[in-house]
């Protein structure tokens, strides 16, 4: 069974790129070497990808602690190999990115 395609489905996240890139990985059975790269970047990792409204420093590093260790996590589950874990961090990024900043 495709545990990480039907999470993403039921989430409503199967179109985003990298939505994509993990069901596609999950049928191949493998991320490729390309994805995994792109996870280990912050333009092209998940958040860098799939949320524009996210605020960076010059690094391009989230100036947000909470997204940018989920995006650690999620470079580290692409690296490992583990498609459900994947895309679980992507839900979490996706709406953590989403949701307002806590106020001071």
């Amino acid at each position: 069974m495709l545990k990480a395609n039907a999470l993403l489905v039921k989430e409503g996240m199967d179109k985003l790129v990298w939505g994509e890139r993990i069901i596609d990985s999950e049928y191949r059975g493998k991320f490729s070497r390309v994805d995994i790269k792109r996870a280990n970047n912050w333009e092209t990792c998940a958040i860098g990808e799939n949320t524009s409204d996210v605020k960076v420093s010059e690094d391009g590093e989230p100036d947000d602690k909470d997204l940018t260790d989920l995006g650690n996590e999620f470079h580290t589950a692409v690296w490992m190999q583990d498609f459900l874990e994947a895309a679980s961090l992507l839900v979490q990024i996706e709406k953590a990115a989403k949701s307002p900043l806590p106020k001071e």
